[in-house]
């Protein structure tokens, strides 16, 4: 008797209609659950104060031409100035962390030394640890090295390239034919003209994946600026929200003003660029 060849059949996409119907459910719960905050925010930014107190969250604006929240939002939160410190923190740190990961997975991946290994077992670790843990030690070696509320300080948390970013980079590097460093290295190249003049150019694809991802991270980030940068005049973006609440009142419809004129910018972004995301993380999974 002849085997049947059994054919992949998409988990979304069962034989079982009832099975079908139960994952085309649980995603349309999945979907109100992420975008109904989202909805009610931005109703919210378009309500009055006293609209706000006396109607429910998804119950509609008399107006959706009240722009006066958002005029607020981008007076009382100088929104100037904390723009420009956002460039500046997203800018040179992801620079930073191109190159220097981009480094470290090149020498990783090209070179065989005694603690290979446990350079290794060393990131695996730093992977499992929360990053909430580290931030009280963080804070102390800015403190020691005076950079305490300067610009300097989130400058040099966010130029450290993640454990993350360095596998995306291992990951595209291992696909790189190491025929190519054998062939400069003929031609007379150094290790230094290989890494710059043909490994970092074919890299292309996790640069632009660990870009997006390190700009994003610093974009939602609050709790290292409010650390280590409480100044007013340091204030990025997310921090900006703290003029806007006090003891015992906040200002919701303001803010929602706010959070909607930052968070549209990034998910119409994220729809555009998703595709690079998504396969900048799994190039060099699957090894041809």
């Amino acid at each position: 008797m002849k085997k049947k060849n059994k054919t992949f059949v998409s988990g979304l996409n069962p034989r079982n209609p009832l099975h079908r119907g139960f994952n085309y459910m649980l995603l349309i719960l999945l979907t109100i659950i992420v975008f109904l905050p989202m909805i009610i925010v931005f109703l919210v930014s378009f309500k009055t104060n006293q609209e706000y107190m006396t109607t429910d969250f998804l119950t509609l604006p008399h107006s959706f031409f009240n722009f006066d929240n958002y005029i607020n939002f981008i007076k009382k939160a100088k929104l100037g100035v904390a723009l420009r410190n956002e460039i500046i923190l997203i800018v040179i740190p992801t620079f930073a962390t191109v190159v220097f990961g981009s480094m470290v997975a090149y020498v990783v991946t090209r070179f065989d030394f005694k603690m290979k290994k446990y350079v290794l077992l060393g990131f695996i670790i730093a992977s499992l640890i929360p990053p909430i843990t580290v931030q009280v030690a963080q804070f102390q070696v800015i403190k020691a090295l005076g950079l305490f509320n300067t610009i300097f300080a989130g400058l040099l948390i966010y130029s450290s390239a993640g454990v993350v970013e360095i596998y995306i980079f291992i990951q595209q590097m291992e696909k790189i034919p190491k025929s190519l460093d054998e062939a400069a290295l003929v031609e007379g190249a150094t290790y230094f003209q290989i890494y710059r003049k043909i490994i970092f150019p074919l890299m292309k694809p996790a640069i632009a994946t660990v870009t997006i991802l390190r700009s994003i991270y610093i974009y939602n980030d609050m709790i290292m600026p409010y650390l280590i940068m409480p100044g007013r005049n340091l204030r990025t973006i997310v921090t900006a929200f703290l003029n806007f609440t006090y003891d015992q009142v906040s200002m919701w419809n303001i803010m929602g003003a706010g959070i909607t004129a930052i968070m549209l910018p990034i998910v119409i972004l994220y729809i555009f660029i998703q595709r690079f995301i998504f396969s900048g993380i799994t190039s060099g999974a699957v090894k041809d």
